[in-house]
């Protein structure tokens, strides 16, 4: 079975939880720096070793990360930086983090240009998962409920089924109108606006 395939990587987690005398697992030997995969209290995790001193990550609500000294240790495996994963749900995309890090570290020849990987590796899934500002969420959820209400006056104003008018609506989809009918060869944009509240 090819290693660097997220299917050994979960059927090794499985092997783990099942029966805890299962040694730790070193997903590439190739690597410059290794990546172990383990299990502890029926958790997986991904423990990257190194002879430098990584940088600390700051933990996450699924990952608790930990770094650990194993001086004196095995040259080259001082420290381990280790990646474990809280909810056993998430374990797929836990399996996919772990593919990243050593696609990337195999691009490189040599532990710190590996640990920039690893660093950078994380910093890019935080961006893509990132949720939006509050304010910003709200000024969308803000349009979605404008829209709404639009379509019912424009499904009175037009004669139109409901129906129909939400399956002409477009707004979600970043189109330049909300409301787009083809057959009638016309269309809507909907405005929204608040007022701020001002104490009596």
């Amino acid at each position: 079975m090819n290693r660097l395939d997220s299917g050994f990587i979960l059927s090794t987690w499985r092997d783990q939880i099942k029966n805890s005398n299962h040694s730790n697992t070193e997903l590439d030997t190739s690597l410059v720096l290794p990546i172990v995969l383990g299990c502890t209290n029926g958790k997986p995790y991904i423990m990257v070793l190194s002879e430098e001193k990584p940088r600390a990550i700051a933990s996450m609500r699924a990952i608790t990360i930990t770094l650990n000294d194993r001086r004196p240790s095995v040259i080259g495996e001082n420290w381990a930086l280790v990646f474990t994963l809280e909810d056993w749900a998430l374990r797929h995309v836990f399996a996919e983090l772990c593919l990243t890090f050593a696609t990337r570290i195999r691009e490189v020849d040599n532990q710190t240009a590996a640990l920039d990987q690893v660093y950078d590796s994380m910093n890019q899934w935080k961006r893509l998962l990132q949720p939006l500002p509050e304010e910003q969420t709200d000024q969308i959820l803000l349009g979605v409920a404008a829209e709404l209400t639009a379509a019912i006056i424009i499904s009175h104003k037009t004669n139109t089924l409901i129906d129909t008018v939400i399956d002409c609506w477009t707004g979600p989809s970043g189109a330049p109108q909300d409301f787009i009918f083809p057959s009638q060869e016309y269309a809507w944009e909907v405005k929204q606006s608040t007022r701020n509240a001002r104490p009596s």
